[in-house]
């Protein structure tokens, strides 16, 4: 029982470490923005997504009192607002932004007024947190794939955060194993599903080779 316990610590302490490491591969995304002066040709969707995702996970953490969850997400909501920022003050189209930064706060303030005041149940509660936070995290995973449409017309994988989809293969490859050994469906279910879809995008890196890499080649 006492190495059962000690294994799932384990996997909990590699899972938050492999959180923030994905987290922090926004760094590299940001610096780009900041290099070319312009956040034009970079989707906001992934940084939106990942925000939204984080939030949501802290609150089903604070709902289940599972401090591996809580302490990853409320750094990656630190994260994530950070770069946010960043995408905000290189985007040149602020307006349509701000109507999307907008609505979102909107949203997540009547959900979370919806949760913790109208719905008087906990276990009602901790469900809808539960299911909310599993759609969050499958839209975050697959975020990447906002860039396909683009991939497919140009033969290559140019757009396409090649760390972040491959630290998001591993973090989802380890709550899942972290939920399986928490016997809980929630983490279970949405990140079994997001290694699956982050393979997918791993896939097209073999499919459709880096143009950089073929020219370094010829």
């Amino acid at each position: 029982m006492e190495e059962f316990t000690n294994f799932q610590v384990m996997v909990g302490h590699l899972a938050t470490v492999f959180t923030i490491i994905m987290f922090l591969t926004g760094v590299q995304i940001c610096l780009k923005i900041w290099r070319q002066g312009s956040s034009t040709d970079i989707s906001f969707f992934p940084f939106i997504a990942g925000l939204v995702s984080a939030s949501l996970w802290l609150q089903y953490g604070l709902f289940v009192h599972d401090a591996v969850v809580i302490m990853v997400n409320s750094i990656g909501v630190i994260l994530q607002l950070c770069y946010v920022f960043c995408y905000y003050i290189f985007t040149p189209v602020r307006v349509t932004l701000n109507r999307q930064i907008f609505s979102i706060c909107i949203a997540l303030v009547a959900y979370y007024g919806y949760l913790n005041a109208v719905i008087e149940d906990k276990e009602t509660a901790t469900l809808v947190s539960g299911l909310t936070a599993c759609c969050a995290g499958l839209i975050f995973c697959a975020s990447p794939l906002a860039s396909l449409a683009e991939v497919r017309r140009t033969k290559t994988v140019e757009s396409l955060p090649f760390l972040l989809i491959l630290f998001s293969f591993f973090v989802t490859s380890l709550w899942f194993i972290y939920g399986l050994l928490l016997h809980d469906s929630f983490i279970q279910i949405p990140n079994l599903l997001g290694c699956i879809i982050s393979g997918f995008q791993l896939l097209l890196f073999v499919i459709y080779p880096s143009r950089k890499h073929e020219m370094s080649t010829m």
